[in-house]
């Protein structure tokens, strides 16, 4: 309709405009009127159309050239037709079969709902002129009160310089003599007046991009006014339906009893689906229609302004144009041509505050006083002046984030250093990359990794490869090459030091995050993404040649298989052995999720699926669960009563094909349905799956026992063959500076510190690093006390400070 619409507008010079429905002539016409009629015009018929009704002038109005060089139907008052001539339900009914089962409830039903549509049809009228029809000004519209949900009648006026203007037609007099309807009389209340009525200054809520949210919703009240159909309660209750003679009595009458109803509910609900339809297409035609007319005659540099910055309603148009105060028939000064100047600079200088400026009273007191604006964002900010020069000519596009949340990325521009910043849009967009490789790799800020990363060249030249090889799989290789050699080498250098000094080791206590800085301080940048990438792709191999003991495990399942959609399942994976023969097959580290899926808690709980079709996997989903509790009112209960439901919310961590490429559209759409498909499952039922997992866990606690740096490490660190089996594997992925130091030299390496070791009870308190004492026990051994009356006091070396404890004697490398 819309296209239509436009192509009468732009392309016939004899249509002065676009209105909604048909007129007919009144009956209460007085001779006495002035009137102006056209001559001729009779339909093939022979008979009069119906555009015959004339209106009543005043002396001045037909004195006014303007308004008598309209066309003959825009003299005329524009009436809509009997609510009976219209047949949209009526053939709508017939189509569904609802006249054939409830023929006089339905009929009944048609008429309510003609007059109701025909009301709507009258609120809905509409007159847009041609371009530069009317002098001063290159478009002119009346609109009703439904197209901009208006409360009255509604003028929009584009003016000879393309600035925009709306008002109201208001009746101030309720008893006044004359009425106010066609477009002639409009044009005689905007250049005459006409008494008991005035011209009203009105902003409209109303957005000239039609795929808004607002827009969306303003279409979809143009159907609001239409009752929903329901045969039970809005029909005659004493009607039945179903035309049936006596009870139904056998299982075969009651099933038929049902089938009919169904096959009326069905019916019924189609019409109201076609219904519904149909009248919200011609609205939002004629709502797309206006949005055309309006950006076709607006000023172009307003125009592009707005749709740069993503402000289309009329509210920020008329802002920009300095109207929002202004009707129709204002005279424009010099200071409203001062504002919109003002208006306009300061949205191009800063697009990307295209939002503050027009919505906070601040801004928009600096911005009309003609004030510097880079001082009073910077104050507002709490940044240095030279910081806010960075947002210069910034829109939301290029810096890759929308409109309503770019005060994140504006706080990341004030961070960076001023010889770091982002040039194309693809930089900007990887900020977001740049600030999760810090803070996961090195913890530290975005300016400090941007620092890093620019040391030798472009911060920005490794975005690519950190695309490819996001943080989280670079930490998964840092993790990876910890465990398997970094944590064995410090534990096989803590059981030297131990023999050496004749100690124990208490527990396997190291500090992992000293361990994790160790290594990046060593790699390099580039180093890090080519372990990420060399990881991934050999991962199998490694664990195959290193690893001496295997630990087969297996847990319960929660769904199993799931069939989704065109033969796709996913399967949910619930043993070690299937888990590494994922990885092994799709060439990515899901192998070693086995602890992500056994350490759920009483709330949340992680899942792996494999997505799988007729000829192979598609994608390995990770999957996590969790309980979410909604407060929900209790029907009948008192305002303040509720009750606590609990539903499952399934989000999708990762979706990942072979190599930890992207899935495929189907994978992607066969893993929301999974996700969909899970929080359908109730929330009890998840609960005793969690239940199980924890059984079966007390039975993994005893694997457990085994040491930590041998389960994770495959073999046995305290045995100098397997680490230098593990050393000759995967040495290679260290840097050359580490490699060169062979397996001992990377042993001694190791700093002691933080590792713990023991005496037994009964020993006297020493300081193990004492080189003096220990030159001296070399000779002798320690012999254990006959007689302990008190548990020893046992010091504490990182503090310095004496605390009394039960044996042993706890004793804290430095």
């Amino acid at each position: 309709m819309f296209e239509k619409l436009k192509k009468m507008i732009s392309l016939s010079k004899d249509l002065p405009q676009a209105a909604a429905g048909r007129v007919q002539e009144p009956d209460n016409l007085s001779p006495d009127d002035h009137a102006v009629s056209s001559k001729g015009n009779v339909g093939s018929s022979g008979q009069p159309p119906l555009l015959r009704v004339t209106v009543p002038l005043s002396e001045v109005a037909l004195g006014d050239p303007v308004i008598m060089g309209l066309d003959p139907k825009l003299l005329q008052r524009r009436q809509i037709r009997n609510p009976e001539a219209f047949s949209l339900f009526e053939t709508v009914m017939k189509k569904t079969g609802i006249l054939d089962s409830i023929p006089l409830s339905a009929t009944k039903y048609i008429e309510k709902m003609q007059n109701a549509y025909a009301d709507h049809l009258a609120k809905s009228m509409m007159f847009i002129s041609r371009r530069d029809q009317f002098e001063g000004c290159r478009r002119l519209m009346i609109l009703g009160e439904s197209i901009m949900r208006s409360p009255e009648k509604l003028i929009v006026m584009i003016d000879d310089r393309g600035l925009l203007r709306c008002s109201l037609v208001s009746r101030i007099d309720p008893d006044a003599a004359r009425d106010v309807s066609s477009v002639a009389e409009v044009l005689e209340l905007m250049r005459h007046g006409i008494e008991g009525w005035e011209i009203q200054a009105y902003t409209p809520d109303f957005n000239l991009n039609k795929r808004t949210k607002s827009a969306k919703v303003l279409a979809h009240e143009a159907v609001d006014w239409l009752p929903v159909m329901r045969w039970e309660n809005k029909l005659d209750p004493n009607e039945d339906p179903v035309a049936i003679e006596g009870e139904p009595k056998t299982r075969r009458e009651k099933k038929a009893l049902r089938d009919a109803r169904r096959d009326i509910n069905a019916a019924v609900n189609r019409a109201n689906g076609q219904i519904r339809g149909i009248i919200r297409n011609r609205h939002v035609g004629r709502q797309n229609f206006v949005r055309w007319a309006i950006c076709d005659a607006l000023d172009p540099d307003i125009l592009r302004t707005m749709r740069g910055t993503t402000r289309t309603s009329i509210k920020d148009c008329m802002r920009l144009c300095a109207t929002e105060f202004d009707t129709v028939t204002k005279t424009r000064t010099d200071e409203d041509d001062r504002l919109s100047k003002f208006r306009m600079q300061a949205i191009k200088a800063f697009p990307i505050l295209s939002d503050k400026f027009l919505q906070n009273p601040l801004y928009q007191r600096e911005i009309d006083a003609g004030l510097p604006l880079i001082p009073f964002i910077a104050e507002d900010h709490g940044v240095r002046e030279q910081d806010v020069r960075k947002l210069l000519g910034l829109t939301w596009q290029k810096a890759a984030v929308s409109p309503n949340s770019a005060d994140v990325r504006i706080n990341q521009i004030y961070a960076l250093p001023g010889s770091h910043q982002p040039v194309k849009r693809q930089d900007y967009r990887d900020l977001d990359l740049l600030t999760e490789f810090g803070r996961e790799i090195y913890r530290e800020t975005l300016s400090q990794v941007m620092e890093r990363l620019g040391e030798n060249g472009d911060p920005f030249r490794f975005n690519h490869k950190l695309r490819e090889n996001p943080p989280r799989d670079i930490r998964d290789s840092i993790g990876f090459l910890m465990e398997k050699l970094y944590i064995p080498a410090l534990m096989h250098r803590a059981m030297q030091f131990a023999t050496e000094k004749d100690l124990d080791l208490e527990t396997e206590a190291f500090d992992q995050h000293a361990l994790a800085q160790r290594i990046t301080s060593e790699f390099k940048v580039k180093e890090l993404i080519e372990l990420s990438e060399r990881y991934h792709r050999n991962i199998h191999r490694y664990e195959d040649r290193i690893s001496k003991i295997e630990v087969e495990n297996s847990w319960p399942a929660f769904v199993g298989a799931i069939n989704l959609s065109k033969g796709i399942t996913a399967s949910e994976i619930t043993s070690s052995d299937r888990m590494s023969y994922q990885g092994r097959h799709e060439n990515h580290c899901v192998g070693g999720y086995v602890s992500n899926v056994l350490n759920a808690t009483g709330q949340k709980a992680t899942f792996i699926f494999s997505l799988e079709d007729g000829e192979g996997i598609l994608s390995t989903v990770e999957m996590r669960v969790r309980i979410k509790e909604t407060r929900r009112s209790i029907p009948d209960g008192a305002p303040d009563a509720f009750e606590v439901v609990e539903t499952l919310k399934a989000d999708i961590a990762q979706n990942r094909a072979m190599s930890n490429e992207a899935p495929s559209g189907v994978a992607i759409k066969n893993a929301d349905l999974l996700a969909r498909e899970i929080e359908k499952i109730d929330a009890g039922t998840f609960t005793e799956y969690l239940k199980k997992l924890d059984g079966h866990n007390a039975v993994q606690r005893e694997v457990n026992k085994i040491p930590r740096s041998i389960r994770s490490a495959g073999y046995s660190p305290y045995r100098k063959d397997h680490l230098m089996d593990a050393w000759d594997e995967l040495s290679t992925l260290l840097p050359r500076s580490v490699r060169k130091m062979g397996l001992d030299g990377f042993i001694d390496s190791f700093d002691l510190k933080g590792v713990k070791f023991s005496h037994s009870p009964g020993n006297r308190q020493v300081n193990p690093w004492d080189e003096d004492y220990f030159g001296e026990i070399s000779k002798k051994k320690l012999a254990l006390a006959a007689t302990v009356d008190a548990p020893l006091p046992a010091l504490d070396l990182d503090r310095g400070e004496e605390y009394v404890d039960d044996a042993p004697i706890h004793m804290a490398a430095e």
